[in-house]
């Protein structure tokens, strides 16, 4: 086995806590979800279709990282979502150009 096939990433379910699961699934993007509008929470990253800026996902997944919680406060956030501003802040905190669209 391969160290890429080895290797493992977390991922969140709805109403779970932190899971592993293999890199060998779909790796998580961010670039078809989050969005920067200027006349939308004054250009802030958001998810595409709402005004939840990634920002507020995020702060909320470090309150607290129960995701029923999340959802509750955001009934409109899918799963996809909180995966994709993830994704963003894992490529923010690598020193990856981000670039939403």
């Amino acid at each position: 086995m391969t160290a890429a096939t080895s290797a493992r990433a977390w991922a969140i379910t709805p109403g779970s806590s932190y899971y592993r699961v293999t890199m060998e699934q779909k790796h998580p993007t961010y670039q078809d979800r989050i969005v920067t509008d200027p006349d939308i929470l004054v250009g802030k990253p958001a998810i595409r279709g709402t005004r939840i800026a990634v920002e507020h996902v995020l702060e909320q997944l470090a309150d607290d990282p129960d995701t029923r919680e999340l959802f509750a406060v955001y009934p409109d956030l899918t799963l996809e979502d909180v995966r994709a501003c993830l994704a963003y802040a894992q490529a923010l905190a690598a020193g990856d150009p981000v670039q939403p669209t």
